[in-house]
């Protein structure tokens, strides 16, 4: 009976420990063309989920719309050009990562 109750116990906690990942979006720049290949691809092979992040992958409508969206914050993540980061930034706007600025310097202020 005691071994019953510790094996209950064991189970319960470890459910209890169990944490959802963290749910985010990523808004694309455009519609889904080859450039956006690696988050899909990371998405498929799991590398996201195994670093605790539930990613769901929307398509955009231009980069600026991308970059409002990140600066309104109805989405978490933006793939927009350095042009509309840098203009979202001098109108006050909260900054993004731009692709380019990702591939060669980030900005992280």
């Amino acid at each position: 009976m005691v071994r019953s109750l510790l094996i209950a116990l064991g189970i319960l906690l470890a459910a209890g420990s169990a944490q959802a990942a963290d749910k985010v979006v990523l808004m694309l720049n455009w519609y889904v063309y080859g450039e956006h290949a690696p988050f899909f691809y990371g998405k498929a092979k799991g590398f996201y989920a195994d670093q605790g992040i539930d990613l769901e992958i929307q398509e955009g409508r231009g980069s600026a719309m991308t970059a409002q969206a990140v600066a309104a914050g109805t989405v978490e993540f933006g793939y927009f050009d350095v042009a509309d980061h840098d203009q979202g930034r001098r109108q006050g706007r909260a900054a993004g990562v731009g692709r380019r600025a990702a591939a060669e310097e980030p900005d992280c202020r």
